[in-house]
C-alpha cells in the first residue's frame, strides 16, 4: 500500500513540474518575441528590406512598363508585378512610375507592399530644389514609429533633373512583420 501513495505523490510531482516548465516556455517565447525587434532579426528584417527597397528604386520593375499595364483603382491588376521605379540604367527614375505609385498608394497602400517587396510599413520621399516634394506612403512621424531604418540616393529624373530619394521602413510594434 506505500508503494500506491508513492507514485501518486510522483505523478502529481510531474505535472506540477510540467506545468511549470510549459510556463516558462511560454513567457520565455513572450519576452522573445517582445525583444526581437530591438534585439534579434527584427531590426534586421527592417534592414534587408531597405536595401531590397533602395535597389527596386533604381530597377525598372517586372514588367519594365508596369506603370502603363496597372490601373490605379484595381488592385487585381497589381497581382503579377514588381514595382520598380527606374528606368533601366541604375541611376535614373521615372516620374511617371513615381506618380503612379503615389496613386496606387493612395488608393490602396496595404495592397502596394507586396509588389514593392516590402513587409513592414514604409514612406518615400522624393525631393528636388525644382519641385516640390513628392510623399508616397504613411509617414513614420504620423503613427509614433518605434523602429525606422531610413536610407537616401542621389537620382537623375528621366527628364533630367537631379533628385534626392529618402526612403523609410519602419514599424510601430516591437515584434516582426504581420
Amino acid at each position: 500500500m506505500r508503494a500506491q501513495y508513492w507514485s501518486l505523490d510522483a505523478i502529481f510531482g510531474m505535472t506540477v513540474f510540467l506545468a511549470g516548465i510549459i510556463i516558462l516556455l511560454s513567457v520565455w517565447y513572450n519576452v522573445v518575441q517582445e525583444f526581437s525587434l530591438s534585439y534579434g532579426y527584427g531590426a534586421g528584417g527592417l534592414q534587408d528590406q531597405l536595401v531590397g527597397l533602395q535597389n527596386r528604386i533604381v530597377f525598372a520593375g517586372v514588367p519594365g512598363s508596369w506603370n502603363t499595364q496597372v490601373t490605379t483603382t484595381n488592385t487585381m491588376t497589381w497581382n503579377n508585378i514588381s514595382i520598380g521605379l527606374g528606368t533601366g540604367d541604375n541611376t535614373t527614375v521615372s516620374v511617371a512610375k513615381i506618380l503612379e505609385l503615389a496613386a496606387m498608394t493612395k488608393n490602396n497602400y496595404q495592397a502596394t507592399k507586396a509588389p514593392l517587396g516590402i513587409g513592414y510599413e514604409y514612406y518615400i520621399v522624393l525631393s528636388s530644389q525644382y519641385f516640390s516634394n513628392v510623399s508616397i506612403g504613411l509617414n513614420p512621424a504620423t503613427y509614433n514609429a518605434t523602429s525606422i531604418q531610413v536610407a537616401s540616393r542621389q537620382v537623375a529624373l528621366d527628364n533630367g533633373l537631379p533628385a534626392n530619394i529618402k526612403m523609410m521602413i519602419w514599424t510601430n510594434r516591437t515584434y516582426g512583420v504581420s
